[in-house]
């Protein structure tokens, strides 16, 4: 439970344009990525949201795809059962503006899922 409360505060603080940053250098995005795979549904609810917020910033781009965002994000949208693949859809729609988020997603083999999202309507 504490776990999901530091997120919830983080998400909470990443809506202030001026802690974006330092919560990128403070280390909290490979733990959000982590929360994200592993966390309960309001966790990784929080970690994605949080996560899309602090992306906003070209340094925490990067940042979470060194920490292995792409997998976890193609496996969310992949995984219908995960009610979080929209959310996830989001997080990658800010990410691939920088190459490497682009190249990982094509590493993770994410084009053929946004086609069938795309496709199906899930």
């Amino acid at each position: 439970m504490a776990k999901e409360n530091a997120a919830c505060v983080l998400l909470r603080l990443s809506q202030v344009e001026e802690s974006k940053a330092a919560i990128g250098r403070s280390g909290a995005i490979p733990l959000l990525v982590c929360l994200l795979e592993s966390g309960g549904f309001h966790a990784k609810k929080d970690a994605s949201t949080t996560l899309y917020s602090l992306c906003m910033v070209k340094e925490n781009k990067t940042r979470a795809v060194k920490a292995g965002i792409m997998k976890v994000l193609v496996e969310l949208m992949a995984d219908i059962e995960s009610n979080i693949m929209d959310k996830s859809a989001y997080v990658v729609s800010v990410l691939v503006a920088v190459p490497e988020a682009r190249a990982a997603l094509v590493e993770e083999r994410g084009m053929p899922v946004l086609v069938e999202i795309v496709e199906v309507g899930m």
